[in-house]
């Protein structure tokens, strides 16, 4: 699910031992294991007075060292695969999964226009309860996508 559930959990009752960290399990052997992570941005402004100060100023956010200090306040991931995160189990593991991963990308839902979102999400719903379908799934999916992608 993510780190951030674990306090949300933890407040529920559950200890380190009761909860558990793993990578979603390689199906098809071989084939480089991605991951998908969410990821905080900061952005300059396209009216920013100061844009070369602002420049400077996101890449200081963006270093190991802000990113270690700024992500144990939060106790979330650093973008920084150079930073260093604390003992936290759960912070440890997702650091080094995705820090070890071929690729990551965006959730789907927030990197696809809404149409096609809506449409994919639908027809992975569909897929996970009716496999069988998987055929008449991509053809619709198909078509959402030359309507949203033109």
């Amino acid at each position: 699910m993510g780190n951030f559930a674990v306090p949300t959990f933890k407040d529920g009752g559950m200890t380190n031992e009761t909860l558990g960290f793993m990578v979603f399990p390689e199906i098809t052997p071989g084939i480089p294991r991605a991951e998908e992570a969410p990821t905080d941005t900061f952005h300059i402004p396209s009216g920013a007075k100061n844009k070369e100060d602002a420049k400077k100023f996101l890449a200081y956010l963006g270093s190991a060292e802000a990113q270690t200090k700024m992500n144990a306040t939060l106790n979330q991931l650093p973008v920084n695969n150079q930073s260093t995160v604390g003992d936290d189990p759960f912070i440890k593991a997702g650091f080094e999964m995705l820090s070890s991963a071929y690729a990551l990308a965006q959730f789907f839902d927030r990197d696809a226009p809404a149409d096609m979102a809506k449409a994919g999400m639908e027809g992975f719903q569909e897929f996970m309860v009716k496999p069988e379908n998987v055929d008449a799934i991509l053809e619709r999916l198909e078509k959402v996508r030359q309507k949203v992608y033109k």
